[in-house]
């Protein structure tokens, strides 16, 4: 679990040190860095599951439906997996809509790139 946490806060870490898009609240993280850090999460998540030790009382419980910690055990685990695979789909999103702002911005940025040379090849040929 305490894996999880920091590969989390390694996340978090990306975000906060990131750069930063001037005139923005947006930050600029590289994909790859990201990905890889989900799927090591993604990982670990799985391995949880499969080494996880049961309880000493998951063969009563099995037997007798009525022991609930077995079950409150995985209930818990997969609320931590749904947690977590809910919060890497925030941060994807996330970098999704930066993503495609980002593009917004470099067409209008290329549009005035081609006005200024627009601009400077009528004074030059003016003159």
């Amino acid at each position: 679990m305490n894996d999880i946490l920091g590969m989390l806060d390694t996340l978090d870490a990306f975000v906060a040190t990131a750069s930063r898009v001037p005139f923005s609240d947006k930050v600029l993280i590289e994909p790859h860095r990201i990905r890889d850090l989900i799927y090591k999460i993604r990982d670990t998540i799985i391995s949880y599951q499969q080494e996880a030790p049961l309880p000493q009382s998951f063969s009563d419980s099995v037997e007798n439906p009525v022991s609930g910690e077995a079950i409150t055990t995985i209930e818990q685990a997969k609320k931590i997996e749904k947690g977590a695979k809910e919060y890497a789909q925030q941060v994807l999103a996330s970098l999704q809509l930066v993503l495609s702002k980002m593009k917004k911005d470099l067409i209008k940025l290329e549009k005035n790139i081609d006005s200024g040379r627009t601009l400077l090849e009528k004074d030059f040929y003016e003159r």
